[in-house]
């Protein structure tokens, strides 16, 4: 799930720069939210015109639910303290 604009960004990124990087949320086929980190590079052949792209998405639900346990845990350390 991203905003029109961000996939406005994403695009305009890879379309100036040739590659973009991000965090997004992708629905699997069952309907479950799974937090991605992508990456996207256009590939360019000979001529240095593009030929397509390679995508890298990995699953980074787990590093932010830690993250979250972890800020809240600090939160909590500092209103104690």
């Amino acid at each position: 799930l991203s905003s029109p604009e961000a996939e406005a960004h994403a695009f305009h990124q890879i379309d100036t720069h040739g590659s973009w990087r991000g965090e997004n949320v992708h629905i699997t086929r069952s309907g479950a939210y799974l937090r991605v980190e992508s990456s996207v590079q256009v590939l360019r052949g000979s001529a240095g015109r593009p030929d397509g792209m390679i995508a890298v998405i990995r699953d980074v639900g787990e590093r932010h639910q830690v993250e979250r346990r972890l800020y809240q845990s600090e939160r909590r350390f500092r209103q104690l303290a």
